[in-house]
């Protein structure tokens, strides 16, 4: 009997983004983004996020989510759901990762019913969309105890403080150092590779 291999899921996503990327440079378009049998066990808990001026706005949010988010948040800003602060900082972040053309690794913390939590590791990647210009971020976050044990959510991972962020080098290398002090946060040690 052969071992399951399993796939890092920001393995699996950068292999995919970097096969999209154009052959005169740049990011890729947001508009090649779509089902694939090299992202198909992705897809339910995928969500592509539209960057904005001082916001982020959910643009497309899989079926996988629909058990850890109380309603429909497609088309909806990510300032309806948390403070001022914490976007401007996540609109920080964003640009970086679309300037530098790298990714990120975040890591937030979801509660349960009966004061049960686990921790969600979010890989992020930085799309273009091709004609506008427009930022996006493809991020996935997979399953958790809310969908494997049924159990109801009360502090879903897109409301929760990061307790961890680090950028990804996708090939093109990282943020300046300076950036990266400001931007990041380590994930503890128990979560590092």
């Amino acid at each position: 009997m052969s071992a399951v291999q399993t796939i890092d899921p920001m393995q699996q996503l950068g292999e995919y983004w970097r096969s999209l990327l154009p052959a005169d440079g740049g990011l890729p378009d947001r508009r090649d983004v779509g089902p694939n049998r090299q992202i198909a066990n992705l897809l339910p808990h995928l969500i592509l996020m539209e960057v904005t001026e001082d916001d982020v706005v959910f643009r497309l949010v899989g079926t996988g989510h629909s058990a850890r988010v109380p309603h429909d948040i497609t088309g909806r800003r990510y300032g309806d759901y948390i403070g001022a602060e914490r976007i401007a900082r996540g609109v920080k972040r964003a640009g970086s990762m679309i300037q530098y053309a790298c990714g990120a690794r975040v890591l937030v913390r979801e509660r349960y019913e009966r004061e049960r939590q686990e921790e969600v590791i979010m890989n992020c990647l930085p799309l273009i969309d091709g004609k506008s210009g427009a930022p996006f971020i493809l991020a996935h976050a997979g399953t958790t105890l809310a969908l494997e044990e049924l159990l109801q959510v009360e502090g879903p991972f897109l409301t929760q403080p990061f307790s961890g962020f680090e950028f990804v080098d996708l090939g093109f290398g990282l943020p300046p150092a300076d950036i990266r002090a400001r931007d990041e946060t380590p994930f503890p040690e128990a979560f590092n590779r």
